[in-house]
């Protein structure tokens, strides 16, 4: 057998660091979105409260900052024709 080949235990051992890793991150995600669903639920657009922005930081931390294209304007900002 080569030098390079992994033993059978060395890939149950890496497959389970993996899966472990996927575990933890899929939990963050859960957490992640139960926080959106509540703050977006309770949201109060002139006055955030600490759990919205504690959602937004969450969603930030696992799939980055929301580019500033996408976010809307408030209507009331539109100006009359």
């Amino acid at each position: 057998m080569s030098a390079w080949l992994m033993s059978d235990r060395e890939i149950i051992k890496n497959l389970e660091v993996a899966n472990d890793r996927y575990l933890e991150y899929i939990g963050k995600l859960s957490k992640a979105l139960s926080e959106m669903r509540f703050a977006y639920l309770n949201k109060d657009v002139e006055n955030p409260h600490d759990f919205e922005k504690k959602a937004l930081r969450l969603c930030e931390e696992m799939i980055g900052p929301f580019p500033d294209r996408y976010i809307l304007q408030p209507e009331n900002n539109a100006t009359a024709k």
